[in-house]
């Protein structure tokens, strides 16, 4: 299961998001001016996070990614003012 391009971006009041640990794929653009998103848990199973997908997510400050991640698109978390803390993952094998 993924999430779709674009599916989220630009709801300007989402703060919180709760993912299924069906999710295997964030395509890109998902989440990208989501302005009030301030933290992600992305459950294991995600392997790909796709191109700008939380792109101008500015009051995120904590993004928790999975030991399954194996691809961060480019611009994944560009213009993130806020974020404070990432873990990234030792199964990455591509950052944008």
């Amino acid at each position: 299961m993924h999430i779709g391009r674009g599916a989220f971006r630009y709801c300007f009041n989402l703060q919180k998001i709760k993912l299924s640990r069906q999710l295997t794929a964030i395509a890109d653009n998902t989440f990208s001016c989501c302005y009030n998103l301030t933290s992600v848990k992305i459950p294991d199973g995600v392997t790909h996070i796709g191109e700008s997908a939380f792109d101008n997510c500015n009051s995120l400050g904590i993004a928790e990614l999975p030991e399954t991640a194996a691809y961060l698109g480019d611009s994944t978390f560009s213009q993130c003012s806020s974020l404070e803390q990432i873990k990234l993952p030792e199964t990455l094998k591509h950052i944008g």
